[in-house]
């Protein structure tokens, strides 16, 4: 005889009877099953055939799909559903060992479907550094406003915006307008652009190894990476397009604008470049001296900490990427599609990447444009490196014909 504490039981007898009830149950389920299953007696056959050859399903009788596993998984996915629509589909039909997981594998590596699908959600937000001081950091683009092309230059600390009208778009029409400011306002550190043809040709990146300027391109692509400039842009052009309506003199509006403080603790644009306070159309009866930049700068932190918190409520954490990883990559020049490509090198920051695609260009993306690239098995995967790569190396026969480079174009490569 035994006794049982609280915490323990004694196995007592023998469960060959259980064993024998549940196989019962078990069977009475399968043959009921079988009776109103939704397939021809042909492939009804075959499927049980691969079940009695399964050494763990024969006891119990499952249905078990072995070599037809394949077939089973296009038929499911046969009108490229999405993960859910597909499991929904095989419970009602089929079972396997490891079924959830082989349908999200097919869904995942379905080309056709990665071809297609939409873009990623935003990722957390990373602000740009704020400077220590006025007109060390500028931002720099060009837009078109009233069938004119605009050059808009900003301080990344004090906000103050610069306004020129370009008679054409190249470089030299570009520095012209630059060397003035700086001449008014010094030469700055770091130069930041979207990475136009403007800013990148050869011309210009000796104008500002000459002048002792680092510059800094954006994500192409991908305006929200250049934000301090778009935002800025998007203020000009609404307060523009009002002015012109009202009859208002431009000029006037842009001096208002620069007179009118960021926050409630932070000075006017003006105020912070000049260090004093500018006298404007409007009567100013504020009587404080002008803060100091360290308390400004402090200032400019917590504003931009409140807006990070703010968006990445709607945000989510993005995947990791490495040299060599297969991924999809949304090209974005007016093609919302995503294409194969190959992670060849970083770029310049830790959210950019080169990629090598099918026809052997070469890209610079924001990983919000990249996606993982599910493959098989590790031979396909490097036989597809294989091809990205070769693909990139094969020769181009170019025309014999004589090319000359236009006169306006002649510091681009």
């Amino acid at each position: 005889m035994y006794i049982a504490d609280t915490l323990s039981r004694v196995f007592i007898g023998d469960s060959q009877e259980v064993n024998k009830d549940s196989l019962e149950v078990a069977e009475i389920e399968i043959q009921s099953t079988l009776k109103h299953f939704p397939m021809s007696s042909i492939k009804l056959e075959e499927y049980v055939k691969e079940t009695e050859n399964d050494r763990d399903l024969k006891v119990i009788k499952v249905i078990q799909v072995g070599h037809a596993i394949k077939e089973v998984l296009n038929k499911i996915h046969f009108n490229h559903l999405g993960i859910q629509k597909c499991k929904l589909r095989a419970r009602r039909a089929v079972y396997w060992p490891n079924m959830n997981k082989d349908i999200e594998l097919k869904v995942k590596s379905c080309n056709l479907c990665a071809k297609y699908q939409c873009a990623k959600s935003k990722e957390f937000m990373k602000p740009s550094e704020t400077p220590v001081g006025c007109w060390l950091v500028l931002g720099v683009d060009i837009f078109y406003f009233n069938d004119k092309n605009v050059l808009l230059v900003i301080d990344y600390f004090s906000k103050y915006i610069e306004i020129e009208l370009l008679k054409k778009i190249d470089s030299e029409q570009v520095i012209s307008k630059l060397v003035p400011m700086f001449a008014r306002f010094g030469i700055p550190r770091i130069l930041k652009s979207d990475g136009g043809r403007q800013f990148t040709s050869e011309q210009f990146k000796q104008f500002a190894k000459d002048f002792d300027i680092e510059l800094v391109n954006s994500s192409p692509t991908y305006a929200q990476s250049n934000g301090m400039v778009e935002r800025a842009i998007q203020t000009v052009k609404k307060m523009l397009s009002k002015a012109l309506e009202d009859g208002l003199d431009w000029n006037k509006c842009v001096m208002k604008y620069r007179n009118t403080p960021i926050s409630e603790f932070i000075p006017a644009l003006a105020e912070l470049l000049f260090k004093k306070k500018v006298k404007s159309l409007t009567p100013n009866v504020d009587n404080s001296k002008v803060k100091d930049s360290s308390v400004v700068k402090k200032e400019l932190i917590k504003r931009s900490k409140k807006q990070k918190k703010w968006y990445d409520k709607t945000a989510r954490k993005s995947e990791h990427f490495e040299v060599s990883d297969p991924v999809w990559i949304q090209i974005k020049n007016g093609n919302s599609f995503w294409s194969k490509g190959l992670i060849v090198e970083k770029g310049t920051n830790d959210r950019n990447f080169k990629v090598k695609v099918v026809n052997g260009e070469t890209l610079l993306r924001n990983r919000r444009f990249l996606r993982h690239r599910l493959i098989s098995n590790s031979g396909e995967e490097n036989l597809e490196k294989e091809n990205i790569l070769k693909e990139g190396n094969v020769p181009v026969k170019k025309s014999e014909r004589i090319r000359k480079t236009l006169a306006y174009l002649k510091d681009y490569k």
